[in-house]
């Protein structure tokens, strides 16, 4: 619902058709094809592959994605696959085999297109400073949300990352917080520490050799 919701909103994109493999049930598909005005449910995904310009994979089970995304790689039809992307190295090594015989495909977190990580990082360095370590503090555990802190380090160190260490926990109540170090070939670090229990917005403090930004993501 979050993407119908944004595409709605800017009218460059709609859901046209969807296929569920019954992950869903069947009141809660026939409400989205409602809410959001699709043509159709497909039976199967070569059906949907046939009315859509772009396919959106969207199912839990990252070991299922690239069967999923095959009918529309086959059509040459781009493809986003929602987080996590795949969940072995091996599905990885297919997907590169996709993309390097001309595929089109997209999987990644948002939190690497940020504006205000942007914006931060299109003022000149002279300005900004260079660097130094990134602190963030993100909602929900690792295994759930941390494809957004890898992809706002990549976007923010960019290569290079050396080793991570796990820290530490600490727990009050139902809350509990997990936090690991990470280290760069170029002495740079970072640390990132999640919270599951509660919602939390996604904060990022960067150290540079100017001074500290305090940055918070508009969700």
């Amino acid at each position: 619902m979050g993407f119908a919701d944004t595409m709605a909103k800017t009218a460059r994109a709609q859901y046209v058709g969807v296929y569920n493999d019954s992950f869903r049930d069947k009141r809660e598909v026939e409400g989205f094809i409602a809410r959001y005005g699709l043509e159709k449910q497909c039976d199967t995904l070569q059906e949907l592959a046939q009315i859509c310009d772009i396919a959106f994979i969207q199912g839990c089970n990252w070991d299922d994605h690239l069967r999923c995304a095959l009918p529309f790689i086959q059509q040459k039809i781009p493809v986003f696959i929602d987080k996590p992307i795949v969940g072995s190295l091996s599905d990885c090594e297919k997907l590169k085999e996709y993309v390097e015989n001309g595929a089109t495909i997209l999987g990644a977190s948002s939190v690497r297109y940020a504006f205000e990580l942007q914006e931060f990082m299109a003022k000149p360095i002279k300005d900004r400073g260079e660097i130094i370590q990134v602190s963030i503090s993100c909602g929900v555990d690792e295994f759930n949300y941390g494809c957004h802190i890898v992809e706002c380090l990549g976007y923010l160190m960019g290569k290079g990352a050396k080793t991570v260490q796990y820290m530490g926990k600490g727990s009050r109540d139902n809350n509990y917080t997990e936090s690991s170090f990470v280290t760069y070939e170029n002495g740079t670090s970072a640390i990132f520490t999640t919270l599951t229990g509660m919602w939390v917005p996604f904060d990022v403090t960067i150290v540079t050799t100017t001074g500290v930004y305090p940055i918070r993501l508009d969700a």
